[in-house]
């Protein structure tokens, strides 16, 4: 290989690295603004449509956690917080199957408040 070559070759990949800088500098990404909408629905099962954090809660307070089956979610929007009603099934202490409700008060990116009713 001749001077000349080696030379435009070395050129040719210091041009190429430079482009390759400039353009990954143009695609970085900008971080995501999450919409209100999208924190909500964050919080939710994408699944059954049930409450993350309620579950748990519920399951926690359960005597058979096991037995859990969701029914329904049901939720409004109350602008600075969420009144979320879920209906649900368990066994008792007999090991009947009950259905039971639970209305909560939680923030908008699913952390609960107060438990309403039981």
């Amino acid at each position: 290989m001749k001077k000349d070559q080696l030379t435009q070759i070395i050129i040719f990949i210091i041009a190429m690295i430079g482009i390759l800088i400039y353009w990954g500098a143009d695609f970085k990404s900008e971080p995501k603004v999450q919409t209100r909408e999208q924190s909500i629905a964050e919080a939710f099962s994408a699944w059954d449509g049930s409450h993350n954090q309620l579950t748990s809660h519920i399951k926690s307070t359960m005597k058979n956690p096991s037995s859990y089956r969701h029914v329904s979610t049901r939720y409004g929007d109350k602008g600075t917080h969420l009144i979320i009603s879920t209906t649900f099934q368990g066994t008792n202490s007999f090991g009947a199957i009950v259905t039971q409700t639970v209305t909560t008060k939680v923030k908008l990116n699913g952390t609960i408040i107060k438990v309403l009713n039981k």
